[in-house]
């Protein structure tokens, strides 16, 4: 297996695909520098590559595609031009595209059609209505018709992408709600319990004041009458004293 065969499985974001391709370009002879995610996009909006496949919202790309960039960079350092390279690109088969990527460039496959070429040409040259001009014309009105099927269901799908990803706004911001509504019966819940306890502190000093107050005025009581006490006894041992005298 070779180093281009051996990324077959490849399937993933384009950071993956310029990875690769650098990986393969320095075996190649080819200047991996050169190969950037940009470079990728710009050949992929040129025809050069296939459209990528979808990776959820984001784009993907598979083994095709960096056989695609690859054989982009090795014919376009040769000369080529886009144009050639986006044709030969999108009519070759995957497995002519890992073949030809194994072998010397055959720089005669890739000579570019005179200008004058295809259903306008035929028609400048045949007769309008003639089998020729008719059966180009079929094929171009074909193509461009198969090419408006293909950019109309990646509307489709950019359209379900983005009614999806409004769904999901609109749940996050239901639970957004949500959450704003409990954080608000948890601050109602918060500043009541503390109203409360702040109720509570204020009835319980108020009532031990209330009981140190009455505690306060009934030792007075019991001193005063202690003092009383003590005068009596006092008394009474000042008689006895007198009565031994006698």
């Amino acid at each position: 297996m070779s180093a281009i065969q051996s990324h077959k499985a490849f399937w993933g974001p384009i950071t993956e695909l310029i990875e690769r391709a650098r990986l393969v370009s320095k075996g190649m002879g080819l200047s991996s520098e050169k190969t950037t995610d940009r470079l990728a996009r710009y050949y992929a909006t040129q025809g050069v590559l296939d459209k990528p496949d979808r990776l959820g919202r984001d784009a993907a790309y598979n083994y095709r595609h960096l056989l695609q960039l690859l054989t982009a960079r090795r014919l376009s350092e040769k000369g080529v031009s886009l144009e050639v390279i986006g044709r030969h690109n999108l009519a070759t088969t995957t497995e002519q595209l890992e073949a030809s990527l194994l072998k010397p460039v055959q720089m005669e496959a890739y000579a570019p059609i005179p200008k004058q070429e295809g259903w306008q040409a035929a028609l400048n040259k045949s007769p309008i209505g003639s089998p020729v001009a008719m059966v180009d014309l079929l094929a171009e009105v074909k193509a461009l018709r198969d090419l408006l099927a293909k950019d109309r269901e990646e509307l489709r799908v950019m359209r379900d992408d983005l009614r999806d990803l409004a769904l999901n706004l609109k749940d996050l911001g239901d639970r957004l709600g949500h959450v704003n509504a409990d954080l608000d019966a948890v601050t109602h819940i918060v500043k009541s319990g503390v109203h409360e306890m702040r109720q509570s502190e204020q009835h319980f000093f108020y009532t031990l004041e209330k009981h140190l107050s009455s505690y306060g005025e009934h030792s007075n009581y019991l001193a005063e009458g202690l003092k009383r006490v003590e005068g009596a006894l006092f008394k009474m041992e000042i008689a006895a004293g007198h009565d031994r005298e006698k």
